[in-house]
């Protein structure tokens, strides 16, 4: 009996076992062992993905965080003498934290936590994690939309639509509701920090 057409399609885990009768033994051997060897590596590839902190990072002590400052929009933020790390005093997301690049790799430091080394670590973590669903990435992750701090207009911009996390490298991954991309230049910028787990 001649297989049918669709034979030539790739074996996949959904069709194997409309395939399995066609072939003899020796290749159904061949298959399943490559089978197991794909359900191996995809096991490997989620062990070798970092595992994030539950919250964005933040620094403990912010007590010499003084000076109060409140962008157009009305949102007030407490800010470090160096001016690189500010906290959220009102609204939504109170409290939360962030930073330019070079006060992130600071901070995180100084407490032994460890920034994902670039945009990169996120796209893997919702290719291989989630295969890419984005809601899932979202829900699951604890995403917080917190926004950005923009620099040159001195405003705090896009709070409750998306994020950035800031990344060792210097670049970002950039969140909103239904999409992302990343950026690798906003040096100036403020962004949330979300740590790799220990």
């Amino acid at each position: 009996m001649t297989p049918p057409i669709e034979w030539l399609w790739e074996i996949t885990r959904e069709n194997v076992s409309q395939k399995l009768q066609w072939i003899t033994e020796e290749e159904r051997k061949i298959i399943l062992e490559e089978l197991q060897k794909d359900d191996k590596e995809s096991k490997e590839d989620l062990e070798n993905i970092p595992e994030l902190e539950d919250k964005n990072f933040t620094v403990k002590d912010t007590s010499d965080r003084i000076k109060i400052k409140e962008d157009r929009n009305g949102f007030k933020v407490r800010e470090n003498p160096e001016g690189d790390a500010r906290e959220y005093i009102n609204g939504k997301y109170k409290w939360q934290q962030i930073f330019i690049p070079e006060s992130a790799l600071r901070e995180t430091k100084k407490v032994g936590k460890k920034l994902p080394a670039s945009w990169k670590v996120y796209e893997n973590i919702l290719y291989k994690k989630y295969q890419w669903n984005y809601k899932k990435f979202l829900k699951w992750e604890k995403m917080k939309f917190c926004g950005k701090y923009n620099p040159t207009f001195d405003i705090f911009d896009l709070i409750d639509e998306g994020f950035d996390m800031q990344c060792a490298d210097g670049s970002i991954f950039m969140g909103f509701r239904k999409h992302w991309f990343y950026d690798i230049w906003n040096v100036a910028f403020g962004h949330s920090v979300r740590c790799e787990k220990d």
